[in-house]
């Protein structure tokens, strides 16, 4: 079995899906690259001889250089990037995107809600997702499309974050299984309160989707994996997603309200050869495009 190794980290907007934009056009974004785990150890050697020309200890992020040598970190690690011709991904999402998308499906859950007539009441709150989580979704995703494309259904992805909250960890867990299961049964718990016989009442609702499947690949025989750590690794994760995080502001400066995950959002990025996953089509939207539009591209970008 084919072992592949993801490295992601994130940068911009956090937070929940109850937060609006905190200055107009926000966004966060996730981006990681891949290594085939037999080349990991002559990677990781190479990366820590980068590393060491820049920090001497502690934890490692490029922010903490001053921008000629973060400048000089980003050119040495993205030449290492194109020389070993190491592929990476990411996805974007703009924060009041999230949030208005969010907010429709809360309105539309709370009207089904308030329409009931069930003599057992079942109690309500809106709900709230969680950015990073979301944009782990588009990122595990396009680097199972990478796997599949290059090595079939069998194989494992093992994903390696900076250290990271264990609550973000679990969420991140459910997205992988999630993508990896879509279409099978699951079943939810729902508990309720039955006003006629004042009593907790318990029930279950069970959900399939037996098209599911199919609708994107077989992901049978495929395992993963999700982990932390602080090394050579991660940092050039982190200086790939801060990369990112420029040059999509950069190419905001034009249309605050523009795709971010496209071909053309991505043109003239330093590694753009060899990103994955990015969507040429000009008849249709990608899904986090089209899902999380900034509202003002709704009015034609004003």
């Amino acid at each position: 079995m084919e072992h592949v190794v993801l490295f992601v980290d994130e940068a911009g907007a956090k937070g929940y899906s109850n937060n609006t934009e905190s200055e107009p056009g926000e966004f966060g974004v996730m981006a990681g690259y891949l290594v085939p785990r037999p080349s990991l150890g002559t990677a990781k050697a190479d990366l820590e001889a980068i590393r060491e020309r820049f920090f001497t200890g502690g934890k490692l992020h490029i922010a903490d250089l001053q921008a000629k040598r973060q400048y000089e970190l980003r050119k040495d690690i993205f030449a290492y990037f194109i020389r070993k011709r190491i592929y990476w991904v990411y996805e974007a999402i703009y924060v009041q995107g999230f949030f208005q998308s969010a907010d429709s499906v809360n309105q539309l859950s709370k009207r089904a809600h308030e329409s009931r007539s069930s003599e057992v009441q079942i109690s309500w709150r809106p709900g709230k997702e969680l950015l990073h989580a979301e944009l782990f979704q588009g990122v595990f995703g396009k680097a199972l499309a990478f796997c599949t494309d290059r090595m079939g259904s069998d194989f494992e992805l093992e994903v390696r974050a900076d250290r990271t909250d264990p609550g973000i960890i679990k969420k991140f867990e459910k997205v992988a299984y999630d993508l990896l299961h879509v279409g099978e049964e699951q079943q939810l718990e729902v508990k309720g309160f039955d006003k006629r016989t004042k009593q907790v009442v318990r029930g279950s609702i069970i959900m399939s989707m037996p098209s599911g499947a199919s609708a994107l690949s077989d992901f049978s025989r495929v395992t993963y994996s999700i982990n932390c750590e602080d090394s050579s690794l991660t940092l050039a994760a982190d200086v790939l997603v801060n990369s990112v995080n420029h040059h999509l502001k950069s190419y905001q400066a034009s249309n605050m309200a523009a795709d971010l995950n496209t071909d053309k959002a991505i043109s003239g990025h330093s590694l753009e050869s060899l990103v994955y996953g990015v969507w040429s089509d000009t008849e249709s939207k990608y899904f986090a495009d089209a899902m999380f539009m900034h509202p003002s591209q709704k009015n034609g970008g004003k």
